[in-house]
Formats: structure tokens, C-alpha cells, sequence
């Protein structure tokens, strides 16, 4: 799965840092045709697995939303803006980061320890932020399903729904900023301006990327996600009872195995991204943004994404297709918070911003 979910994200080129930024500009659309096709498509595999597999998707699904049942929509909304303020600064987002180190982006190993200092960070005074987490909980109702005006109504029929919505706005966006386009896909390699001849249509990279929840579901039980890997790996400093005793909530990330799974996955995931960047000659291609920025843009967005409860894959990929209200209100906040910083450091130094990644 993480092998695959690189070789689609490296494939579609989504990952070099000025994609992004542009994107927040409404400058190119790669990014957002991507998200839009593979929550499309991860909503498609969700319905027809709560039919067919429904003893298999139901406590998945029940998982999902218990486990951010304490979050309040405040500390959703804050964290997933510091997310996408995140993402603008850094050129990147939590699982990003490491198929940009596989795909050779200069300055992402930068943006990866920003990130572990802010898993650090976060697991440091978690305790006291424990009350504002909560603030605005949803005590009784946690999807869009649960809202009194569509309860009986089964998850598929609001699932599909939800698809065909997103498939239009990406047809929309397709018609009118075409992936093949020289404004779409620029070389952005050094001196470099050519076509990237290889690239695979954003919409296509986004189907494999929503098909990797079908193997998520029904085998690892689980959904795609990134952010938490961070703290997985973070929670391996605690070598002593003392620090476990401390950073309690760091601790229950250290032992988990399916959390040391999501290491191996994300881990794997650079590798796919090198193997393709490798065999379509990019690797290594892609400037990265300075190293301040990588690392205060890779602090933002994961300790923004531990405070919302998920990042741009556990929120906007999965959360969002599974019809959590928390999700739901997260990733227009993450786009705002993500073109709010891009608009404000365009205006403050747009040399710095765009054109020297290019």
C-alpha cells in the first residue's frame, strides 16, 4: 500500500513544493484534482464495502470516529488552518514529506525534522491543552448521518452522493485547467522547462491513491493516514518509565503495533516515490523551499495536524469520505489556512515564495 501510494503521488507530481504553493495561488490545480478524485474514489470503495463487507467497514468506520469523539470542532478547525498554513510555508504535508525525500526534494529532510519537533512538541504540552481540546465536542453526533435531518439514511447513499459531487467539481477543474497543459505542468528542476512527458493525470494518481482504502479496510482495519506516524516515531525517544510517565500521550503511540505498521507504510511510500522519480529521470529534480521555512512549515502543519486529529490524508481523504462532521468542517479550514498564508507571503516577498522554486 505505501509503495503504491508513492509511486501515484510521486507519478501525478504533486510533490514538488511549488505545486503546492501554487495551488493556495489558484495558480495550477494538480493538487486539488488529485485530493478531489481520490476522496471521490475513497467514498466510492467505502460505499460498496459497507454493502458487501459491511462486518468488516462498520468497525472501521465506528473506530474512526471514536477515536476523535473527545476532540471539539474548535481545536478541528484551529489545527487543520495551522495545517494548511503548514503546507503553504513548507511546500508540503505530513505524508508528503517522505515521498519528497524519496523523490529528492533537496530541503524535505528539513521539513521532516520541523514535523518531529512538532509531534514532540505537541506531545510535550498536550496536558495542558487538554481543555481547549474539547471545546466544541460533538457529544451525540459525529458523522453527517447522525444529524436528525438524515438519520435512517444508509452511509452509501450518502457516500455516493458525495462522489458524484466531488467528481463533478474535479471534471470542472479538468475542463478548464487541463493536466497536460504547459501551465499545469511545467518542469520545475533546476533550470529546466519542459513538459513532464510522463506525468500521470492527477485524476488517475487520485484513484489509486482512494483504491488503497479498499486493502486498508479490509485488511489492516484501519484508513489511510499519515500525521500519526510522526508520533510513532517521535515516541521511540522514551527510553526510560520516567519520560513514558510524562509524555503519557506520546507513550500510546510506542507500543501500539498497528501505529509502527503506519511506519513501515509511510516508510515505503518514499521508497515507491524513488523508484518512480528514478525511472521517469525527475529524481532530484524538484527545488525545495529554504531551510527555514521547511522547518517552521513542517512544525505548523504536524503540530496543527495532532491538534485537529488528522491531517490532510486522515482528514481529507479518509474522515471526509467516511462522513465525519469533524472532517467535514476540517479540510475547508486546512484550505483556508493554506491560501490565507500563501496570499500573505506572495504579497510580503514573491521571489522568495514561487519563483525561486522554479
Amino acid at each position: 500500500m505505501g509503495f503504491l501510494f508513492g509511486v501515484a503521488m510521486e507519478r501525478g507530481k504533486v510533490t514538488p513544493p511549488v505545486t503546492i504553493r501554487k495551488q493556495f495561488l489558484f495558480q495550477r490545480f494538480v493538487m486539488l484534482k488529485m485530493f478531489l478524485a481520490a476522496s471521490a474514489f475513497g467514498a466510492v470503495c467505502f460505499s460498496i464495502m459497507s454493502v458487501l463487507f459491511s462486518t468488516k467497514f462498520d468497525p472501521v468506520r465506528s473506530k474512526f470516529m471514536s477515536s476523535r469523539a473527545n476532540n471539539g470542532l474548535l481545536p478541528v478547525i484551529v489545527g487543520t488552518f495551522l495545517l494548511g498554513c503548514g503546507m503553504t510555508i513548507a511546500g508540503a504535508c505530513p505524508g508528503m514529506v517522505y515521498i519528497q525525500i524519496g523523490a529528492g526534494v533537496d530541503t524535505a529532510i528539513i521539513t521532516l525534522l520541523g514535523g518531529m519537533a512538532g509531534a514532540i512538541c505537541f506531545g510535550l504540552i498536550h496536558p495542558f491543552l487538554s481543555s481547549f481540546l474539547s471545546v466544541g465536542r460533538l457529544e451525540t453526533m459525529h458523522k453527517l448521518d447522525d444529524l436528525p435531518q438524515l438519520r435512517g439514511a444508509r452511509y452509501w447513499h450518502l457516500g455516493m452522493l458525495l462522489a458524484a459531487i466531488l467528481v463533478a467539481a474535479t471534471a470542472i477543474f479538468e475542463y478548464y485547467f487541463h493536466w497536460d497543459s504547459e501551465s499545469e505542468l511545467a518542469a520545475v528542476g533546476g533550470n529546466e522547462y519542459r513538459p513532464w512527458s510522463e506525468a500521470w493525470a492527477p485524476e488517475l494518481s487520485g484513484v489509486l491513491i482512494g483504491l488503497l482504502q479498499v486493502p486498508a479496510v479490509l485488511i489492516t482495519s484501519g484508513t489511510v493516514g499519515s500525521s500519526s506516524t510522526f508520533m510513532t516515531v517521535v515516541a521511540q525517544l522514551l527510553a526510560t518509565q520516567s519520560l513514558r510517565a510524562r509524555f503519557a500521550h506520546l507513550e500510546a503511540f510506542r507500543a501500539s503495533p498497528a501505529m509502527r505498521r503506519s511506519v513501515v507504510y509511510i516508510l515505503s511510500a518514499a521508497l515507491g516515490a524513488y523508484v518512480a522519480a528514478s525511472a521517469g529521470g525527475t529524481l532530484g529534480t524538484s527545488r525545495g523551499v529554504p531551510p527555514g521555512p521547511a522547518f517552521v512549515g513542517g512544525f505548523l502543519m504536524l503540530f496543527g495536524s495532532r491538534m485537529a486529529g488528522g491531517c490532510t490524508s486522515g482528514h481529507g481523504l479518509s474522515g471526509m469520505a467516511l462522513l465525519s462532521l469533524q472532517s467535514l468542517a476540517g479540510v475547508p479550514a486546512m484550505f483556508a489556512g493554506g491560501i490565507a498564508a500563501a496570499f500573505a507571503y506572495d504579497a510580503a516577498d514573491h521571489a522568495a515564495f514561487v519563483s525561486a522554486l522554479e
